[in-house]
């Protein structure tokens, strides 16, 4: 019971700790994205 406990608190806290930095790093990816279309856009223009 102790260890399903301490596994299930690991798993929670990796929970909270990873979506964040998953969301920030989609966020720049897209940020990264749009940047790039509008660059190709200002080059076929």
């Amino acid at each position: 019971m102790a260890a399903s406990a301490e596994i299930r608190r690991r798993v929670f806290s990796d929970g909270l700790i990873r979506p964040p930095r998953l969301t920030r790093h989609k966020q720049t990816a897209i940020v990264f994205y749009k940047n790039y279309r509008n660059v190709k856009n200002d080059k076929e223009n």
